[in-house]
C-alpha cells in the first residue's frame, strides 16, 4: 500500500503527467485539494473510487483517511495543485506517515511558474541577462517570509523572480484601491448628511474612474460609480451605455489612472477649504 502525492498541474486539465493520471485512475481512494484540482482530472478516477474533498479537512482527518485506507491495503492518490514540492504542505503529511510506517511516493507536477512562462511565450533564463531563477512568494499573515527573503532583497540579485501565490494580494490591493478612489479625489463633493444634495453626491461626490478597457472589464465596470450612486438598480453591464447615451453624464469629469495617483496623499476633508488634503496640510 502506498500514498501517492500527485501534482495536478497549474489548472489546465491536460497539464498533468501520465504517471499522475494513471495513478489517479488506479487508486481506490482519491483525496484531492478542493477547487484547486480541476474536476476533469478527477474524471480519470475509476468508477468505484471514493473521491474525498480535503479542503475542509484538518491534517488529523486527512491522515486518518490515509491510515484507514492503509489498513485495508488500498493505495491513495493524494492530489495537490501544481507541483507538490512547492507550497504543497506535504511535509507535515509525510512526517505523520513516517510515524505510522505508511509508505508514500511523490509524483511531480507542472508548476505554475513554468505554465506562466509558456503562456507568455518567454524564456526565464536568457544568456547575458539572467541564468538564475528564484522561486518565491509574497508574505502572508499566517506565514511571513524569513529574514533576508523579502522581495526587495531578492530583486537586488538580478535573477529572474518567479513569484508564486500573489494573486490574492494583488486582487485585494486592487479592490481596496478601487473603493478608495470612489469618494476621495481632487474636487470631490462632501457635505454633512443633513445638507447633502442627492444628485451632487452622485455627479460630483462619486468618481467616474476611466479605466483602460481591459481593466474596466475585469473590474465589472466599477469605475462608473457616479451612475451607480444615482441609481444602484442599473446593472453594471449597462453602466457604459448610460454614460455614452445620457447627456447629463457627459459633464462629469473623468478620473484617469494618472490623476487618481494624486489621491494617495488625500486623507482628510478640510471643511474650511472644502477639499481633500493630506496630513501635512491639515
Amino acid at each position: 500500500m502506498t500514498v501517492y502525492f500527485i501534482g495536478a498541474g497549474p489548472g489546465a486539465p491536460d497539464l498533468i503527467t501520465l504517471r499522475g493520471r494513471d495513478l489517479i485512475a488506479r487508486c481506490p481512494l482519491v483525496l484531492y485539494a478542493g477547487s484547486l484540482v480541476p474536476h476533469e482530472i478527477l474524471g480519470h478516477a475509476r468508477s468505484d473510487a471514493r473521491l474525498v474533498d480535503s479542503a475542509a479537512m484538518t491534517l488529523d482527518e486527512i491522515v486518518a483517511a490515509m491510515a484507514e485506507a492503509a489498513s485495508a491495503g488500498e493505495d491513495v492518490a493524494r492530489v495537490h495543485s501544481g507541483d507538490p514540492s512547492l507550497y504543497g504542505a506535504i511535509a507535515e503529511q509525510m512526517r505523520r506517515l513516517d510515524q505510522l510506517g505508511i509508505d508514500y511516493d511523490v509524483v511531480p507536477g507542472v508548476p505554475a511558474f513554468a505554465a506562466a512562462a509558456a503562456a507568455l511565450k518567454t524564456e526565464l533564463t536568457l544568456p547575458g541577462v539572467s541564468q538564475t531563477v528564484i522561486l518565491t512568494r509574497t508574505a502572508m499573515k499566517a506565514s511571513p517570509m524569513p529574514e533576508g527573503e523579502e522581495l526587495a532583497a531578492l530583486g537586488r540579485s538580478g535573477a529572474t523572480l518567479a513569484v508564486q501565490l500573489p494573486i490574492l494580494a494583488i486582487g485585494g490591493a486592487a479592490g481596496i484601491w478601487l473603493f478608495y478612489v470612489q469618494h476621495q479625489f481632487e474636487g470631490v463633493y462632501w457635505e454633512h448628511r443633513d445638507k447633502r444634495d442627492y444628485v451632487k453626491v452622485g455627479m460630483q461626490g462619486s468618481s467616474f474612474y476611466k479605466l483602460p478597457r481591459i481593466l474596466q472589464w475585469f473590474s465589472g465596470n466599477i469605475g462608473f460609480h457616479h451612475i451607480h450612486h444615482l441609481n444602484p438598480s442599473i446593472p453594471n453591464y449597462r453602466l457604459p451605455v448610460c454614460q455614452r447615451e445620457q447627456e447629463i453624464f457627459q459633464a462629469v469629469k473623468p478620473l484617469t489612472l494618472r490623476m487618481s495617483l494624486q489621491s494617495l496623499r488625500m486623507r482628510l476633508y478640510d471643511e474650511d477649504t472644502r477639499r481633500m488634503v493630506g496630513f501635512r496640510a491639515a
